[in-house]
């Protein structure tokens, strides 16, 4: 296991103080967990107080279970409308810098996570007069000329992805998940200095006694995975050559497995439409297939108990050739690795990196993905004693570079650094 240099920085951040302010709070949004909760696990062992408060807390409104029931379409956390909506115009900055000086006021280090100037700037700016290091935190291309995000709310505004852009020059450091954003976001700054990669990890502590042990393949159903968001299935749609032809080859010996949509979470007319696509599929070519819902919010764990308990044998994430799917960190192939399963998975964005065709996993062309998926997905299938070998690799390669530990370390030394750079500025 990873074994940490606790003595290097000890004495230099012992009783620091470090916020972070993810957009929401973590019961509700994942990428604060990523990026905030489980890197951060490990900072007391270090000296180090740290707390993590949603930034836009103090003016958000969450449904209630009856107000949820009767709108399908609704959203679990909204921007509370009687503060303003879509405008640095509005009374939700001096409500939210009122709830969180206190809490900068008693930082040394103030971290923030993907939150934006259109509601934040006060708060941003508050961090910065009153002389703490400042750093800003994103895993996704929010920002840049390739960035997303790019609709303006009204004619003569800036973009979301202009006011996060904002925050990405302003702070003293960022901090990102994968090279291409860093490269990214030295752009957008000027230089690549002040910029670390902290890459995405699991929290395999919580997780050790939950994960699938990888036994060896027995003869039987080979069931093929994919895990993800309603919002993704046209990438499975067009995948439809790639389950007929391996299906017309290997028959009933497979099932097809997915998780994240079914019939009770594709409430839309447009998503009940392509669920009924979808399904058609398998349907009309006699194609075994199950569908299993997502993860409900709560204990994050249990996303990884449900993918476990899917019994996977092989594992598969189509993706787009574009900027910012470029930008997304290797988070299918921890996954993947998580519950035992060979990955299939195009040579996109922190995959290319992470995977090594033949050895960890299954590094297919972007260019043509379907002729890359069915050729692969069919090499597994047909290669039992591979699938074992690639699943431990894999296995072996979480354990040993992508455990929290880890991050929690390199985020020891980005916050030494930056307290020495201040410390040296103001003597300068």
């Amino acid at each position: 296991m990873y074994q940490k240099n606790q003595e290097a920085y000890i004495h230099e951040v012992k009783g620091k103080k470090v916020l972070y302010l993810p957009e929401f709070d973590l019961e509700n949004d994942m990428v604060g967990r990523w990026r905030h909760q489980w890197p951060s696990k490990h900072l007391k062992e270090y000296g180090i107080d740290y707390k993590i408060h949603g930034a836009m807390e103090p003016i958000i409104y969450r449904p209630t279970k009856e107000e949820l029931e009767s709108d399908p379409n609704r959203h679990a956390v909204e921007i509370r409308q009687d503060m303003g909506f879509n405008s640095t115009d509005n009374t939700a900055q001096a409500h939210m810098l009122k709830k969180m000086k206190p809490l900068i006021d008693e930082a040394d280090i103030v971290v923030f996570g993907r939150t934006n100037n259109l509601y934040c700037a006060d708060i941003f700016k508050y961090a910065k007069e009153k002389g703490k290091v400042v750093g800003y935190e994103v895993d996704d291309l929010t920002f840049g000329k390739k960035g997303a995000f790019r609709k303006t709310n009204k004619p003569g505004d800036k973009s979301l992805n202009e006011y996060i852009g904002e925050h990405v020059k302003g702070a003293d450091f960022v901090t990102v998940s994968t090279p291409y954003l860093k490269k990214e976001a030295a752009k957008l700054r000027g230089t690549d200095e002040n910029i670390y990669i902290v890459k995405n990890r699991l929290d395999l502590d919580s997780l050790e006694d939950a994960m699938p042990e990888i036994k060896k393949p027995k003869e039987g159903e080979v069931r093929i995975g994919w895990a993800g968001g309603k919002y993704h299935i046209d990438k499975l749609i067009k995948m439809k050559d790639v389950f007929i032809k391996l299906h017309r080859k290997h028959g009933d010996k497979l099932r097809f497995v997915f998780k994240g949509f079914d019939d009770s979470n594709m409430v839309t007319e447009r998503e009940k439409s392509k669920l009924r696509e979808f399904k058609g599929i398998f349907e009309q070519n006699g194609i075994k297939y199950e569908l299993n819902p997502y993860t409900k919010a709560g204990d994050w764990k249990d996303y990884y108990r449900e993918l476990g308990n899917l019994k996977l044998d092989i594992f598969f994430a189509p993706m787009k050739s574009n900027a910012p799917h470029e930008a997304k960190s290797e988070l299918k192939y921890l996954e993947a690795a998580y519950v035992g399963a060979p990955i299939v998975v195009p040579a996109i964005g922190g995959h290319k990196d992470a995977v090594t065709h033949n050895e960890n996993g299954m590094l297919i062309s972007p260019a043509d993905q379907n002729r890359g998926f069915y050729k692969s997905i069919d090499d597994l299938i047909s290669d039992p004693e591979k699938r074992y070998k690639i699943a431990k690799r894999a296995r072996k390669d979480i354990k040993e570079n992508y455990d929290v530990k880890k991050s929690s370390e390199e985020l020891v030394r980005i916050f030494t650094e930056q307290l020495r750079r201040r410390k040296t500025s103001n003597h300068g």
